[in-house]
């Protein structure tokens, strides 16, 4: 599960640093862009794609998997890192309460 989580927050990354790179195109081009993606799944809505742009403008590869910013739900990073800047000491504790949460649900 983790694993799959990684993969499919590098790739949002991906697709931000995809984003952040063809700003210039003006600004129907996230939308546009949605409406291409519809096909793939509610993944690519205009708003996810937003959050992808500025996850991407906000940290690094490296950060993102120094911190275990990978391992974290993406549900989380939107509601809780992308909104308020969050330092990467921030980043660090929401993993360790992602964490503990993933652990109870465990038992």
């Amino acid at each position: 599960m983790v694993y799959v989580n990684s993969q499919m927050i590098l790739t949002y990354y991906e697709i931000g640093t995809i984003i952040n790179k063809r700003k210039t195109w003006g600004s129907k081009y996230i939308e546009n862009l949605s409406n291409d993606l519809r096909d793939y799944g509610n993944s690519y809505s205009t708003r996810n794609l937003h959050y992808m742009a500025q996850f991407a403008d906000e940290f690094t590869k490296e950060e993102i998997m120094h911190h275990a910013g990978a391992q974290i739900p993406w549900g989380t990073l939107v509601t809780v890192i992308i909104p308020k800047s969050k330092t990467h000491e921030e980043m660090l504790a929401t993993n360790k309460v992602n964490v503990l949460v993933l652990n109870e649900n465990e038992l």
